[in-house]
């Protein structure tokens, strides 16, 4: 009888530890799951690829404003236009304007004597932002300036 005893008590401690290592296991998975991650293969939310960032952007002072254009970009479906009054190393803080469905934009807000700097970057389907355009300099104007000798 003691030795019966003592068999089913190993036992036990071996269920108790295959139970722990199995629920550790699944805790682990679903963390990983909730993270994103897959244990085999594809979770189903398939790789995103950010689209390629506009170029060519070019533009035309006018009297408070600025007309913007650029190439479409290769996996593109909108397009962000960034406005500051520094020339900046890409496209930095708040986009003037997001979702843009082409690729031109007219800037109406700007300001006449004020010089600004744009960029431009696409947005994928899934929401995936390029890289940002060449940048370019305007100044809008209530009249041309004139052309001295």
């Amino acid at each position: 009888m003691h030795f019966t005893i003592q068999r089913r008590c190993a036992q036990s401690r071996r269920l108790q530890a295959a139970w722990t290592l199995f629920t550790g296991a699944v805790l682990i998975g679903l963390m990983l799951l909730g993270a994103g991650c897959s244990l085999f293969g594809s979770n189903g939310g398939g790789d995103t690829t950010a689209p390629t960032a506009p170029n060519n952007l070019e533009g035309t002072s006018g009297n408070s404003q600025i007309e913007l254009d650029w190439s479409e970009a290769d996996g593109a479906e909108t397009y962000n236009v960034y406005r500051s009054i520094e020339s900046t190393g890409g496209a930095e803080g708040s986009p003037l304007k997001s979702g843009i469905g082409g690729a031109s934009y007219t800037d109406e807000s700007a300001e006449n004597r004020t010089t600004y700097y744009y960029r431009i970057t696409s947005v994928s389907p899934e929401g995936e932002e390029s890289g940002a355009s060449n940048e370019i300099e305007q100044t809008p104007f209530s009249s041309p300036p004139e052309n001295r000798p």
